[in-house]
């Protein structure tokens, strides 16, 4: 059911706009049980769906399609929930998508197999967008396997050595207990070994945990320091003059992501994503 954010009320029909105040529907249920849809861009129909079949890909759910009103255009629709993500995914989206066509068009006609620009086939949608792990977590999960795997590798060879002690009795004959016994103690052993080599792993990470968060510090404190939510948005123009909320968050994450890379050498994309992220809750949420 369609229903007018402004007006507070659910329109029948097909249109996408409010017959009485002009604004864009969303599809809210009548029930309330589901999230209000609203809109995070307008584009021809090809690109929108090329661009939902990403956000999709990407571990998005509830993202629909609306034709505009006069067919030749179509909204993208997100979960109210999603849509700080969906901003998100669409910013990383849309650099993959600019850099593709800015690879094709240097590489030029005759590298790509075409004799004529013309004849190019559309970029190929962008991979999907991973989000960043903290080298803290990964050394959390490193270790938590290795402790795992240390106990479920003891476990096994105490309970054979328990069975060749005759404390746990097998009703098995003298060749299937030689089989099951070499073949646990071999898993027992792999689990062991392997459990050391992790924990092993994960106290080597610590020096790279201490170091991405004193990067992430220093970031952070030379952004804060040197630009304000004010610095950003003056930059924020069009050629009307305005800006949809959507347009509005692209553009703050793209000038927090530019003033980083200026500053700062940083190989990780996804690392540089999770710091925009956090650099634009600070400025605009807290």
């Amino acid at each position: 059911m369609l229903y007018c954010t402004k007006c507070k009320k659910f329109v029948p029909g097909g249109d996408t706009l409010c017959p009485d105040c002009g604004s864009l529907l969303v599809i809210k249920a009548e029930d309330e049980l589901e999230e209000n849809r609203i809109p995070i861009a307008t584009e021809a129909p090809e690109v929108v769906r090329r661009i939902a079949e990403y956000l999709k890909y990407s571990g998005l759910e509830g993202v629909e399609t609306l034709p505009d009103e006069d067919g030749e255009a179509e909204h993208l629709l997100v979960r109210e929930s999603d849509y700080r993500e969906a901003v998100r995914m669409l910013a990383v989206y849309n650099r993959e998508e600019a850099r593709t066509l800015a690879e094709e068009a240097e590489a030029g006609p005759e590298e790509n197999g075409e004799e004529d620009a013309e004849e190019f086939e559309p970029a190929p949608a962008a991979e999907p967008v991973r989000p960043y792990v903290k080298q803290a977590d990964r050394r959390a999960d490193v270790h938590s396997s290795g402790v795992a795997l240390v106990t479920v590798g003891f476990a096994v060879l105490i309970f054979l050595f328990l069975a060749a002690m005759g404390v746990i009795p097998l009703s098995l004959t003298l060749s299937s207990k030689i089989i099951s016994g070499s073949v646990m103690g071999v898993m027992g052993l792999f689990f062991v070994i392997y459990g050391f080599l992790s924990l092993k792993k994960a106290r080597d990470m610590a020096a790279d945990v201490v170091e991405e968060e004193e990067l992430t510090e220093d970031i952070e404190g030379w952004f804060l320091r040197t630009f304000s939510a004010e610095d950003i948005d003056a930059d924020l123009t069009d050629e009307e003059g305005e800006l949809t909320e959507a347009e509005r968050q692209l553009g703050r994450l793209a000038a927090i992501r530019t003033a980083i890379l200026d500053e700062y050498e940083i190989a990780d994309e996804s690392f540089v994503d999770a710091l925009c992220e956090t650099l634009y809750q600070k400025l605009y949420e807290n």
